[in-house]
């Protein structure tokens, strides 16, 4: 069976790398999941709602929940993610780039919307109508929102949700979705959001905001994880996260 040849550069690089993630600090904690082959699934993941097609293998979206969440504890550790949303996604990007996704922009940009009002899962999903998506993605993302909102307020997926992605009057949070392209890559919608409001709301998902009172910005896009490089950096990442990994996730059924 042939090997790949891998140059002393790439050796070090991968080191470097590996050091890095070993060295890093993660802001601490404030189920385990397991998806089940050939279904889709979702999950919440620290300040993230990810969402998986049933395309995708256990392995791929493990690494899709951990290396997120990775990302999103070593730049909460430098940056306020609500005071300082730009310097927090700025960092954010490049955790997720030195841990081999492929992402094109690191910028928050505000978004107008024409209503007087909005609800956040709805103005999320027209981000979503400018961006061509895998329609399975759509409707897992669809269905994902659906089940979160019937889930009562003491569920365990929803309560961690909330508790690590916002404060009443502000929220730094993701709607995220993988699924797997025809050459069996790891494909993410990124749907990184963030507000600030006069109005208080500790449920801000479905909450009606007013337009006059509330900001909401956004750097949702497509990304692409490099799972042959992530591979060799999956443990220790693993490892950093601790019991994070299992702690900080709960499933959302759908």
């Amino acid at each position: 069976m042939a090997t790949e040849k891998v140059t002393l550069d790439e050796e070090t690089h991968v080191y470097l790398i590996q050091h890095f993630i070993k060295t890093v600090e993660l802001a601490p904690y404030s189920g385990r999941h397991l998806k089940e082959e050939g279904k889709p699934s979702a999950f919440t993941d620290n300040a993230s709602i990810t969402s998986f097609t049933d395309k995708l293998q256990q392995q791929q979206s493990d690494d899709t929940l951990n290396s997120t969440m990775f990302a999103q504890l070593a730049a909460t550790k430098q940056f306020d993610p609500y005071t300082q949303r730009t310097e927090w996604f700025k960092h954010f990007a490049k955790i997720m780039k030195i841990v081999f996704w492929v992402m094109e922009s690191d910028a928050f940009l505000e978004y107008k919307t024409k209503s007087a009002s909005f609800t956040v899962d709805k103005v999320f999903l027209e981000l979503l109508a400018a961006i061509a998506i895998d329609p399975d993605v759509k409707n897992v993302i669809q269905k994902t929102l659906g089940a979160f909102k019937e889930l009562p307020g003491n569920d365990r997926a929803v309560t961690l949700f909330y508790d690590n992605s916002g404060t009443g009057r502000s929220g730094n949070f993701q709607l995220n979705s993988a699924t797997q392209d025809s050459h069996g890559n790891v494909v993410m919608v990124l749907g990184a959001m963030n507000f600030e409001s006069t109005q208080h709301t500790t449920r801000f998902l479905f909450f009606t905001f007013e337009s006059s009172s509330t900001k909401i910005f956004q750097g949702v896009q497509k990304i692409v994880l490099n799972e042959l490089q992530y591979g060799r950096v999956r443990q220790q990442i693993i490892d950093k996260l601790g019991k994070n990994a299992h702690d900080k996730i709960a499933d959302i059924p759908i």
